[in-house]
């Protein structure tokens, strides 16, 4: 259990910088590339792997795709960990949710490094319902999980996971 907790830790760990690395170097070329600079307020986080948005799209789209993948671990690990049904009830969901996130950063490069023509409408479409499913899933797993800590409520660790989780 050991090594699985710190495989885990180690690709979150990971995960979190390559995500934070790669949509900062996504943002700069998408500023550079554009009249209309980057503005969360402005702009959904998608657009800075949209083909032809910047000259790195590509950084984002694979950021996405191999950030995804190394939350499965954790979300593994996560699940050993309680032992609950909740709990593998949400690691499932929370599977599904990081490979359909993936999915969503394969098509990007998909795009990018084949270099066929490119229909917005049908990759906005497909785009969606990827997206559609991650989100949900993500949803459904972030409440399970959330459950699950909060019926320990005394363990002062899953008291603040629970908070966090609302």
């Amino acid at each position: 259990m050991r090594r699985l907790t710190w495989v885990a830790t180690i690709a979150a760990l990971i995960s979190a910088v390559l995500w934070v690395i790669g949509i900062s170097l996504a943002i700069n070329s998408f500023n550079h590339s554009n009249t209309v600079p980057y503005s969360c307020w402005n702009h959904v986080i998608s657009e800075l792997g949209f083909p032809y948005a910047s000259r790195l799209t590509w950084v984002f789209n694979g950021t996405v795709a191999i950030g995804g993948l190394l939350l499965l671990p954790t979300l593994y690990a996560l699940g050993a960990q309680l032992r609950t049904r909740l709990g593998t009830m949400a690691v499932g969901f929370g599977f599904v949710a990081c490979l359909s996130v993936s999915a969503v950063g394969i098509m990007g490069l998909k795009q990018n490094f084949s270099h066929t023509p490119y229909f917005f409408l049908r990759f906005l479409k497909v785009h969606l319902a990827i997206t559609d499913v991650f989100f949900l899933g993500w949803l459904v797993t972030v409440t399970l999980f959330t459950v699950v800590f909060y019926r320990r409520w005394e363990d002062p660790a899953a008291r603040f996971m629970a908070v966090v989780g609302i």
